[in-house]
């Protein structure tokens, strides 16, 4: 695969070839041919030998991305250029400018993808998916499953009962008329809740003033102080004199 410009980003099948067009840099060899040769006799032959030369071998494709600089591609063509004889008489100081000037404006990116590879894995689907018609977390069936109820309880490995089994053409109550009672099924039991006693009830207490004496200790003070006047008044009157 040959690349048209020295600045690029390429793609190709990992491994194959991968060499530059001579010609993507011409103007900069001829740009620092030019101060050499001030008569232009060396650029003039340099172009026509430059424009038959073969592309600049840079490898090969990788496999997936990588970037082959400005100064590999700078050193690919100082090599080529040492090849042309012409240009022997300024090779020295032509190829310092060269390398400069290409290092800094060339760079190639190139991505190397293989034909027919397969796509992406699609994404996983879920060990156990729900049943069609059935709700995913097992819970109350939605429309359209339908049912019987089972004359005999039956049992599962879990331990559970099973009333009834999934069977084409009946659903839950098909068998009984809007408003009418299921057979065998008990009457309803009236049940007279106080609704008070069943939420309870609280009733907040009035809270002691604290500035005050409550009623019997004022009561038991005044008593023992009565008594405590009668033992001294007859303590008094029992004294000799």
């Amino acid at each position: 695969m040959t690349v048209a410009e020295c600045s690029a980003t390429v793609t190709g099948v990992p491994g194959e070839r991968l060499a530059l067009a001579p010609a993507s840099v011409t103007e900069p060899v001829v740009s620092a041919l030019s101060g050499l040769d001030p008569l232009g006799v060396l650029t003039g032959t340099f172009r026509s030998l430059w424009a038959g030369t073969a592309p600049i071998p840079l490898g090969t494709v990788p496999a997936g991305q990588a970037v082959i600089s400005g100064t590999r591609i700078a050193d690919a063509v100082v090599t080529r250029l040492g090849e042309l004889p012409v240009l022997a008489p300024v090779l020295a100081p032509l190829v310092s400018t060269v390398r400069a000037s290409l290092a800094s404006v060339c760079g190639i990116v190139v991505r190397g993808e293989v034909p027919g590879a397969p796509p992406a894995d699609p994404p996983s689907t879920p060990a156990n998916p729900a049943p069609a018609g059935g709700s995913p977390d097992g819970g109350t069936p939605i429309a359209g499953r339908q049912w019987t109820i089972a004359a005999v309880p039956g049992s599962t490995a879990g331990g559970g009962a099973v009333f009834g089994t999934p069977i084409p053409g009946q659903l839950p109550g098909a068998g009984f008329p809007a408003g009418a009672e299921v057979p065998q099924a008990g009457g309803q039991v009236p049940v007279a809740l106080d609704a008070r006693r069943s939420a309870g009830s609280a009733e907040a207490l009035a809270a002691p003033r604290g500035d005050a004496l409550s009623w019997p200790v004022l009561a038991g003070i005044l008593l023992l102080a009565a008594v405590s006047a009668q033992l001294v008044r007859r303590w008094g009157f029992r004294r000799p004199r």
